[in-house]
């Protein structure tokens, strides 16, 4: 009973603790402004933020597999 416990309990905290890193990831990202909206700069910045949160959701992805 205990080890079915504990298999919850660990499935349970990877599955917040994914969601929570996925979350982070998104808002560091920057903000969910429409591109119209946005300045050309700033369009270049948020590009390259998205580019960067899809590298760091690639590499969580190979960690965990390591793990």
């Amino acid at each position: 009973m205990d080890r079915l416990f504990n298999m919850i309990v660990n499935r349970m905290m990877r599955y917040f603790l994914r969601t929570g890193i996925n979350t982070g990831i998104d808002l560091a990202a920057g903000p969910k402004k429409s591109r119209r909206d946005m300045t050309p700069e700033e369009r270049a910045q948020h590009q390259t933020a998205q580019e960067a949160a899809k590298r760091a959701k690639q590499l969580q992805r190979i960690t965990r597999r390591m793990l």
